[in-house]
C-alpha cells in the first residue's frame, strides 16, 4: 500500500507514504525500532512495516507498506478478521460487478440504524432509517460487487444508488451548509432542512461524480451538489471526495432491522 495512518489519528486521516512523510512522523517509537519503521494500515487498522524496492534508492516510488504477520510491540495485536477483509491487501479494483462476491450477505441480517449512520457519516446528508430500507432493496445488487463485505458494502450502495434527491432533507456537513447559503438560487436551510425557495421550482442534487481506485491507496466517491430546473443542470454547488473505511456494526442486531424485509 502506498499510503499509511498513526494509532492516534481520527479514522480518517491518513498520509501518503513518502520519504517526507516517514522521517516526519515514524522516526521514533513505536513507529521506528531496530532500524525498521512501522505504522498502521488506514483500512483495517492493523500494524504495517514500512519496506523498500530492493537494489534502488529509498526514492518515494519505491517506499510501500504491507501488513505484518505477528503481533509488534507499542501496535495493537492484530485483528485476524479485518486483516482477511482489508481491500488494501487486495490487487483487484473493488465495488464493480462480480460473479464471486467475498461473502452473502441477506438483507434481514442487515442492521438499517448503523447502515443509516455510514450514510449519514459519508455524505454529510441525514438518511432516515425508511430511506436507508429503500436504498437497500433498490440496490440490493451491489451487495454482489466484487470484494464487498459485512463492513464495507455501504460504500458499494452509494455507488450503485449515484443519485440522491436533497429536497426536504436535513444537512449536518458545514461545508455543504455553507454551499447552499451561499451558492444555491433556489434552495436555502431553515434549521438544517432543505426547502425550495419557491414551490416547485426543481431539484437540490447529491450525485456521485466519479468513483475512483489505485491500487495501494484507498477507494474513493467525488460528489457534486447541484440544482436541476426544468431538465438544465447548475453548475456544482460543492464537489467533495470521501474514502472507504471499514464499518463496524452493518449486520446483525437489532432484530428488528428484519420489518424492513
Amino acid at each position: 500500500m502506498k499510503i499509511f495512518k498513526l494509532q492516534e489519528d481520527p479514522s480518517y486521516r491518513f498520509y501518503n507514504l513518502d520519504a517526507y512523510n516517514v522521517q516526519k512522523y515514524l522516526s521514533s517509537y513505536p513507529y521506528l525500532q531496530d532500524n525498521k519503521n512501522y505504522a498502521i494500515c488506514p483500512y483495517c487498522g492493523n500494524p504495517v512495516a514500512i519496506l523498500y524496492v530492493a537494489n534502488k534508492e529509498h526514492t518515494d516510488a519505491s517506499i510501500y507498506a504491507r501488513h505484518v504477520t505477528n503481533d509488534v510491540a507499542g501496535f495493537p495485536r492484530i485483528n485476524k478478521q479485518k486483516l482477511d477483509h482489508c481491500l488494501l491487501s487486495y490487487n483487484l479494483v473493488p465495488f464493480v460487478p462480480a460473479t464471486s462476491p467475498i461473502e452473502s450477505i441477506s438483507l434481514k441480517s442487515v442492521n438499517i440504524p448503523n447502515l443509516r449512520k455510514a450514510f449519514n457519516s459519508v455524505t454529510g446528508i441525514s438518511f432516515s432509517n425508511y430511506t436507508t430500507g429503500e436504498i437497500l432493496k433498490n440496490h440490493h445488487n451491489a451487495l454482489a460487487f466484487r470484494n464487498v463485505d459485512s463492513y464495507n458494502f455501504y460504500f458499494s450502495l452509494l455507488i450503485d444508488a449515484k443519485r440522491f434527491n436533497l429536497s426536504n432533507r436535513y444537512v449536518w456537513a458545514n461545508q455543504i451548509k455553507k454551499a447552499i447559503n451561499t451558492k444555491s438560487r433556489y434552495f436555502k436551510l431553515i434549521g438544517d432542512k432543505v426547502v425550495p425557495k419557491q414551490k416547485g421550482i426543481g431539484d437540490l442534487r447529491l450525485e456521485i461524480k466519479e468513483y475512483d481506485f489505485k491500487d495501494g491507496y484507498l477507494p474513493s466517491i467525488t460528489f457534486e451538489i447541484y440544482e436541476q430546473i426544468n431538465e438544465t443542470s447548475s453548475s456544482p454547488l460543492i464537489s467533495f471526495k470521501r474514502y472507504c473505511f471499514m464499518y463496524d456494526g452493518l449486520v446483525g442486531e437489532p432484530a428488528s432491522t428484519n420489518e424492513y424485509f
